[in-house]
C-alpha cells in the first residue's frame, strides 16, 4: 500500500482515484490507514464480498501457507 500512496499523484494526474479494499474490521482498515499514513481511502470488506465478484479469492495450498 505504501508503493501506491508513494505513486498516488501519478494516479491522480491521470484523473483516476485509488481506494484499497482491506478484508479487516473498520476500526483495522482505518489503524492500517493511519500506520502507513495512507491519504486515499481505505475502506472494509470482512466478508471478501468485492474480491470474490472479481474472482480473486483464492486458497494457499499447506506449503504457501507455511510461508506466509
Amino acid at each position: 500500500m505504501r508503493v501506491l500512496q508513494e505513486r498516488l499523484g501519478e494516479i491522480e494526474a491521470l484523473g483516476a482515484s485509488l481506494v484499497a479494499i482491506a478484508p479487516k474490521a473498520p476500526t483495522r482498515a482505518e489503524a492500517t490507514a493511519s500506520k502507513n499514513e495512507l491519504t486515499h481511502e481505505v475502506l472494509s470488506d470482512t466478508g471478501n464480498v468485492v474480491p470474490r465478484a472479481f474472482g480473486l479469492v483464492f486458497t494457499l495450498s499447506e506449503t504457501m501457507r507455511e510461508i506466509y
